[in-house]
């Protein structure tokens, strides 16, 4: 083999352990033949040095792709004797782990890959089997995460999700805010589950927490008392907003199947454009919504109601939010609306995390883009049956390693 070409596949495979001797370009891959450049081991048994080769063991190892092409290393695996013991063992090979197939280098690019397609995909894109993909990904996955251990998060998001569809098995989401990162994923989002992850962080972790960021579920209010009592607890304004207009929707279809079916008619398909800022709508969309109006004085308030919260939320401090906070409960409670009265009772309850927000600033579009994305990869992988597998996936694609 010309010096050039051996060195220039050297330069390809970069294991400086290897000598190149030859190489083979088939249709479907590439062979590159190597030979091992010193083989010299110490003895488990008795701690000697020997260079002393027992007998070779011919391998085929995958590695990187080469010109696009899966790429296999064929070589001789070397077996040392021990003059002073009589031990056999196999020598130490730095670029590959022992009973595994394929080098060290291959693992974190398979496992790169994983990020999008599925285990499956990739098991076919690759001509691997399905488990060593799955090994793969979670080892390496696993050294990610534990080199991220005792990284501390400040603002903690907490969220859920549902690992099927139906809201079944509902997961629990942890985020770190300011990093846009997913940190975790608990099997559920009871008090117990959480108390256990926050039980498992390191003292300086939990005392490094000073915002929990929650939906108006009262299990993480809890935990955040219990396990983080230094932290303020913010109700994040996503569940707030999303809350009210369910409770405004209530009233809409209350009070509209009291109206004749000729106006309930005309008023269909009117759902969205209530939902939305009506700041973000065209001309044609608040022309229609001005008819709607019109046509039914009540619903023209519910809107209204619905965009002063939403303005209640760009105050500038905690003063002026408590002042417009108390001025829309008095209009909602004006209204009689049991569904909006129901709402307030609810600000009521969260009321002082609710106000929080105005202290912190804290904002979880990350969480809610993360929930899109996690929806994504349940589609793409037609659901997870599995956890750990769901975890995995979750942690791979939306945890920033």
């Amino acid at each position: 083999m010309e010096p050039s070409a051996r060195e220039c596949i050297e330069a390809l495979i970069q294991i400086p352990e290897l000598s190149v001797t030859g190489d083979q370009i088939q249709s479907q891959a590439v062979l590159i033949f190597v030979e091992v450049q010193v083989r010299v081991g110490q003895c488990g048994q008795c701690g000697a040095i020997t260079r002393e080769v027992h007998q070779d063991i011919d391998r085929t190892v995958r590695h990187l792709p080469v010109v696009g092409k899966p790429c296999d290393l064929i070589f001789q695996e070397y077996q040392l004797l021990c003059r002073l013991c009589r031990h056999t063992w196999v020598g130490p090979l730095a670029f590959l782990s022992p009973n595994r197939w394929y080098t060290k280098a291959y693992e974190p690019y398979v496992a790169e890959r994983c990020r999008e397609p599925s285990w499956q995909r990739v098991s076919a894109l690759e001509n691997l089997g399905y488990d060593a993909v799955e090994g793969i990904d979670k080892r390496v996955l696993e050294g990610k995460l534990s080199a991220r251990e005792g990284l501390g998060v400040r603002v903690l998001g907490i969220d859920e999700i549902a690992q099927h569809k139906g809201h079944r098995d509902v997961v629990c989401v942890l985020s770190d805010i300011e990093r846009g990162k997913v940190i975790e994923v608990v099997n559920s989002r009871t008090k117990a589950a959480l108390e256990t992850y926050f039980d498992g962080l390191l003292p300086s972790q939990r005392a490094a927490i000073e915002v929990v960021s929650i939906d108006m579920w009262e299990a993480y209010a809890d935990v955040a008392r219990t396990k983080v009592p230094q932290a303020t607890i913010v109700v994040d304004r996503f569940h707030v907003m999303k809350n009210l207009q369910a409770k405004i929707q209530d009233a809409r279809r209350a009070a509209q199947r009291q109206l004749p079916k000729t106006t309930r008619d005309e008023l269909k398909g009117l759902r969205w454009l209530l939902v939305r800022h009506y700041a973000e709508l065209d001309a044609e969309e608040r022309q229609k919504l001005q008819r709607a109006f019109e046509m039914w004085p009540e619903l023209a308030t519910l809107h209204g109601l619905k965009e002063e919260f939403r303005a209640f939320y760009e105050r500038k401090n905690r003063r002026t939010a408590i002042r417009a906070l108390e001025a829309w409960i008095a209009k909602v409670q004006h209204t009689g609306h049991k569904a909006l009265l129901k709402c307030v009772e609810t600000v009521r309850r969260w009321e002082q995390e609710i106000l929080t927000y105005f202290d912190e600033r804290i904002t979880t579009g990350f969480v809610e883009g993360t929930n899109n994305k996690i929806k994504l990869i349940k589609r793409r992988a037609f659901g997870f049956r599995n956890f750990e597998n769901f975890r995995y996936r979750i942690l791979h694609e939306c945890g920033g390693l």
